[in-house]
């Protein structure tokens, strides 16, 4: 499910052509920030919290297919595009092409979420099973306006990988 996420944002830089998309380095810290988080019925007060944290539900992979499709029939509306990751949005960290890392966590058992109506632009879904949540860093690297189109990788500041994402150093993370 990790490679999930990986290939998510591979094929989404691809797709929306974004040049500066960075790999991600699993983060065993981050992972323990997301166990706190172990269920998709939060309490209020919990809710909020992690509202504080970049995150992203892990939903199926059809609807993420179906965000990559749009973005690559409308790459050119950039614009339109960015619309789609205001700090509410789903995709707003998880597609975030300045995160370089991630920790996740895996509920014990599936739930449902329904899906946010802005979504009908680009897919049928209406609810999804949702596996885990996972959380991205370093949160200061969320910044807004940090992505950058032309040919993805184009605008690494160093290696990139086979996928065409920026190349990030691995330090002492687990990568996959």
């Amino acid at each position: 499910m990790i490679n999930q996420v990986g290939l998510f944002r591979e094929y989404y830089a691809k797709a929306a052509q974004v040049s500066n998309m960075n790999e991600l380095i699993y983060d065993y810290q981050l992972e323990k920030v997301a166990r706190k988080y172990n269920s998709c019925h939060l309490d209020q007060d919990t809710w909020k919290r992690l509202e504080r944290e970049p995150h992203y539900y892990l939903y199926k992979e059809q609807l993420e297919n179906d965000f990559v499709e749009y973005a690559a029939l409308h790459r050119n509306d950039t614009k339109g595009i960015k619309g789609y990751f205001g700090n509410e949005d789903m995709f707003s960290a998880v597609l975030h092409p300045k995160v370089e890392k991630l920790g996740c966590h895996y509920f014990f058992s599936l739930c449902v979420h329904k899906i946010w109506s802005r979504a009908d632009v680009f897919t049928d879904v209406k609810r999804s099973t949702v596996r885990g949540l996972c959380i991205f860093g370093p949160k200061d690297r969320l910044t807004p306006n940090a992505t950058l189109y032309g040919k993805p990788g184009s605008r690494c500041s160093g290696k990139l990988t086979n996928g065409g994402l920026c190349n990030v150093p691995r330090e002492n993370y687990y990568y996959f």
